[in-house]
């Protein structure tokens, strides 16, 4: 199997008390990410084709052909951070995520905090 990063949303981790670890197996039904998103966050060109969504089924059916049913063994766990400062869209209004910002630092498991500068944004998971 490919290697395929996903993204975890940093609350939901919060909320849902999600724990996962490297070595361990997932089956996830996932959903394509804001691809636009992604690239503005990272500096660098990055690309997460995934994401886990634990609210993706509030809007979308079972039958929906945008899920992607993912299943392997984690291999990397990395914990996000980005800086944010006030919108100035009266669209967006609040907190939002400076572009390039982004910065990973790699943890053995979803319970570890981030550490330093920014604010916790997400975790991305390689799965293979």
């Amino acid at each position: 199997m490919p290697q395929t990063d996903v993204w975890l949303v940093g609350w939901q981790v919060e909320e849902d008390h999600l724990d996962l670890t490297i070595g361990e197996r997932v089956a996830w039904d996932t959903i394509p990410m804001d691809e636009e998103w992604v690239t503005e966050l990272f500096a660098d060109g990055r690309r997460i084709p995934l994401a886990l969504d634990t609210y993706a089924d509030a809007t979308r059916a079972p039958d929906d052909p945008s899920w992607v049913r993912i299943s392997g063994t984690v291999e990397r766990i990395e914990r996000i951070t980005a800086e944010f400062v006030q919108s100035d869209a009266p669209t967006d209004p609040g907190l939002v995520a400076v572009p390039g910002s982004a910065r990973s630092r790699s943890v053995s498991s979803l319970r570890h905090r981030p550490v330093g500068a920014g604010s916790a944004v997400g975790f991305v998971v390689r799965i293979a």
